[in-house]
C-alpha cells in the first residue's frame, strides 16, 4: 500500500488534551501516532467531521507543551460488535500550528523513530 501522508508518523509517549466548545473531550488521551500533519487518537465521544477542536500536546522529551488547533477528519468505532466501552479511533489533521510547535512535532517524532530498534 502506498503511503499517502505527506510527514513520517510514529506512535511516541506524549498527554494530550483535547477540547470542543469550551469542554474536555479527553485528557491524556492514547494516542495512536502522530506527525507535523495531524494526530491518530482514541476518542470515547463521536464528533461530525470538520469539528473544529483545541489540542494540548505534552510530548514527554520536550520542556513545554504544543498547543494548536485542529479538525476532525475521520473515526472508525474500535469494536463496533461491543458495547462497552465505546471507542473510536479519530483522526485530526492540525490547522493551525506554529511553525515552532510543527518542528517541536517533526524532531519528537524523528527521535522516536530513530529510536526504535532495528530488525
Amino acid at each position: 500500500m502506498e503511503e499517502r501522508r505527506a510527514f513520517p508518523r510514529t506512535r511516541v509517549d506524549c498527554r494530550m488534551a483535547v477540547f470542543s466548545d469550551l469542554r474536555i473531550l479527553a485528557f491524556n488521551s492514547d494516542i495512536i501516532n502522530i506527525g507535523a500533519g495531524g494526530v491518530r487518537l482514541m476518542l470515547r465521544d463521536k464528533l461530525p467531521i470538520a469539528t473544529p477542536i483545541q489540542l494540548e500536546l505534552s510530548l514527554s522529551r520536550e520542556p513545554m507543551p504544543v498547543q494548536c488547533r485542529g479538525e476532525i477528519t475521520w473515526f472508525k468505532e474500535r469494536n463496533p460488535n461491543e458495547s462497552s466501552p465505546h471507542i473510536l479511533d479519530t483522526g485530526i489533521k492540525f490547522t493551525d500550528l506554529s511553525e515552532e510547535g510543527r518542528k517541536t512535532i517533526i524532531n519528537s517524532v524523528d527521535s522516536f523513530i530513530s529510536a526504535k530498534p532495528t530488525s
